[in-house]
């Protein structure tokens, strides 16, 4: 999806989970630190310049001394809530402003200084990875009776002016969530549900299975590369235990992440044994082979 961004010509303004060492924020004002990194990559990468007073690095730093000596370098709303309204900085609807105020200007600096996003009038949009895992706090982020009119809604994480659009990763657990019942209960006008249909068959869930256990990762969150056997397989054989990898997770990538590939692998391991440790480019160049014999055998 970041990718997919880049092409249609907008700025993607990524927190991703991926990162072994990741830790879902807990609270509006932890996620407001993610965002202000997040930001700052942004503008490393289109090389925009550091922010012009970041109001989350602003937060992020707060001191009432601060407040009394450089008011100017606050936002006037956020001043506001600061001095007068009794707001904390890390109070959710100051942090949740200043998100806007500082994507609402890097929308404004990446269309100044990256011509591509210039000419297509593109937008930041916010992509947040893995929110089941703290979907307590973007639930509060879309909660109106607590956020009021600071709550995300139909402007995303902008505002009138320049809209962000916020895209959502989410797995459905197993356990009802209160972000589940907006999305399934409450189901406001400007959020739109697209659930993830099950890969196709043909090729497309092949191409899955294969990436993903490239990528494999051991219980103990360990690297684990595996491919399949190169030798002794021929066309018919890959078919059918492609087929049984189907039936296991049927393509669904709900299935697939939870608990579904790891459990293919193991069976593997007991029973089957045609996983082996890809250690090697041949190995991958082999497996393609033996992937095109497999398809064109169809």
């Amino acid at each position: 999806m970041t990718i997919q961004a880049l092409r249609d010509g907008h700025v993607p303004c990524l927190l991703s989970a991926e990162d072994m060492s990741w830790v879902p924020p807990s609270s509006v004002a932890q996620l407001g630190q993610r965002m202000s990194e997040a930001i700052f990559n942004v503008r490393l990468i289109f090389k925009l310049g550091p922010p012009r007073n970041s109001q989350l690095e602003l937060l992020e730093r707060f001191s009432n001394e601060q407040l009394r000596t450089n008011s100017d370098l606050f936002d006037p709303y956020i001043y506001h809530m600061l001095s007068s309204r009794g707001e904390l900085p890390t109070s959710p609807k100051v942090v949740v402003m200043a998100i806007q105020r500082d994507l609402v200007q890097l929308t404004r600096d990446v269309r100044e200084k990256v011509p591509l996003i210039q000419q297509t009038r593109g937008r930041v949009i916010v992509l947040l990875d893995a929110v089941e895992k703290y979907h307590q706090v973007i639930a509060d982020l879309c909660n109106r009776e607590l956020m009021g009119p600071y709550a995300l809604g139909s402007y995303g994480m902008g505002n009138e002016e320049e809209i962000v659009p916020v895209v959502l990763a989410y797995s459905k657990p197993s356990t009802p969530t209160n972000l589940q019942k907006l999305f399934e209960e409450i189901n406001p006008v400007w959020l739109e549900s697209r659930p993830l249909d099950s890969f196709r068959r043909k090729g497309e869930d092949l191409l899955a299975y294969i990436t993903l256990l490239l990528n494999y990762e051991d219980e103990d969150g360990n690297a684990r590369p595996l491919v399949v056997k190169e030798e002794g397989q021929d066309a018919q054989t890959l078919k059918k235990y492609w087929g049984a990898a189907h039936l296991a997770m049927k393509g669904i990538p709900g299935i697939i992440v939870n608990g579904g590939l790891h459990n293919f692998v193991e069976y593997d391991q007991q029973v089957w044994g045609f996983l082996t440790q890809a250690d090697d480019n041949s190995s991958w160049r082999n497996f393609m082979k033996l992937l095109e014999q497999q398809r064109t055998s169809e």
